[in-house]
């Protein structure tokens, strides 16, 4: 069992950048925007920006042709981690290293918010 699991619904921030590593592996990176709301108020809520990554050829593939900004999608995979040094600055970045992305459709967001006992739309 795989403990490092993260499941991500939300909306694609900008259409996803397809590049190559340093040792010619191809790879697609974009971030998905979630939203958390109060149950108090339904104007409060918070946006998170994910970043995501993907080495998987078949998810590259529909990155390139179907993923656009504004896609609703839901995205799983594992939370990597790396460090760097950024103006003398130790940084840590975090992605998530996506290994399934299922395209939504309209009726399927509301079919989840029926399922969550009606959620604010993502």
């Amino acid at each position: 069992m795989n403990t490092n699991n993260i499941e991500l619904i939300g909306f694609v921030g900008a259409r996803p950048l397809i590049r190559e590593s340093r040792n010619g592996r191809e790879f697609a990176t974009f971030s998905v925007a979630t939203r958390e709301y109060w149950p108090e108020s339904k104007n409060v809520k918070r946006t998170t920006w994910h970043s995501i990554i993907t080495f998987s050829p078949s998810l590259i593939s529909l990155c390139k042709h179907s993923l656009t900004k504004g896609s609703p999608v839901a995205v799983q995979g594992d939370i990597t981690k790396s460090k760097y040094e950024k103006d003398g600055v130790q940084m840590i970045s975090v992605k998530v290293n996506a290994n399934d992305i299922t395209f939504l459709t309209n009726q399927m967001l509301s079919v989840m918010r029926e399922q969550n006992n009606n959620m604010p739309v993502i």
